[in-house]
């Protein structure tokens, strides 16, 4: 924590910190594209989540 506080951060700490800052974008990008994908194909992701749980051996009983 001590990068964060430094007026001017060395180089590997700057380089760590815009690591975790693009794995974080990366993180926020991938769950707005998935709960897009949820609101967009909802009923089809509902669909074909009845027909895997049809195909279970559980649902069979």
């Amino acid at each position: 924590m001590s990068c964060v506080v430094q007026a001017l951060p060395t180089p590997v700490c700057s380089v760590a910190q815009a690591i975790a800052v693009l794995q974080l974008l990366a993180v926020l990008h991938l769950l707005q594209a998935v709960q897009l994908l949820l609101h967009v194909h909802q009923a089809a992701l509902l669909q074909l989540l009845a027909l895997l749980l049809a195909n279970q051996p559980l649902a069979a009983k």
